[in-house]
């Protein structure tokens, strides 16, 4: 009798264990995501800030194009919000590709690209994000036309 009792109680034991680390995993989750959330917060509102006041953004960035920095503005947003969404897991390793081929249709999107591709690598710090750049690249690759074999403006 005494082993039954010690059998369930190992068992309930056990399963207190699993919950707790269960737990703990989803919390490390849940603080991984508001730390995405706060730090793109941040960045809209640099680029809102850079929006509202052009003399500013001119004065601290080589090559300013005060007519296509809006449009560069509006990609590296959506791009952004494409990365986090894949990162946590909303959106499929099929939508980035889809994304990606829709704004590689327009040259702008694929000299931005070119531009800033760099950037995105160096800054990719987990596996998701790695992931990510590997699969937005590959469909810029795709899209380039073929007298420039895809190495883009600076890689």
């Amino acid at each position: 009798m005494n082993s039954i009792i010690a059998i369930i109680s190992v068992l309930i034991s056990s399963i207190a264990l699993v919950g707790v680390a269960f737990s703990l995993f989803l919390q490390a989750r849940q603080l991984r995501a508001s730390q995405l959330q706060a730090a793109r917060a941040l960045q809209a509102q640099i680029i809102l800030m850079e929006v509202s006041k052009p003399d500013l953004a001119s004065s601290l960035q080589p090559n300013f194009n005060q007519d296509d920095y809006p449009k560069a503005i509006f990609l590296n947003l959506f791009m952004k919000y494409i990365e986090m969404s894949y990162s946590l897991g909303a959106i499929s390793r099929e939508s980035v590709r889809i994304e990606a081929i829709q704004r590689f249709k327009i040259e702008f999107a694929r000299t931005w690209w070119g531009t800033v591709r760099h950037i995105y690598r160096e800054e990719a710090a987990t596996k998701r994000e790695k992931e990510f750049f590997d699969l937005v690249d590959l469909e810029f690759q795709a899209a380039m036309p073929s007298s420039k074999s895809g190495s883009g403006l600076a890689d």
